[in-house]
């Protein structure tokens, strides 16, 4: 598994009328499996959301992030 990071964008008319954004993190096999995963979430439907980008973390600060399932 990887770790990825979509940055989304998304409108609530409540709110106002600029754009809005967030970010989720997710785990997945690769960047095809980890945009289904964002797409899938109940807010994200919902919210009628749209990717805008979507990028792989394998490192940060000179670290390697690693995976590990949680219970293993």
């Amino acid at each position: 598994m990887k770790l990825f990071i979509a940055h989304v964008g998304f409108y609530d008319h409540d709110i106002g009328i600029h754009e809005l954004h967030t970010n989720f993190l997710v785990a997945a096999p690769d960047a095809l499996s980890a945009k289904q995963v964002v797409k899938s979430k109940e807010i994200f439907i919902n919210k009628k959301m749209h990717i805008d980008a979507i990028q792989e973390i394998d490192t940060v600060d000179g670290y390697h992030v690693s995976l590990i399932k949680a219970g293993d």
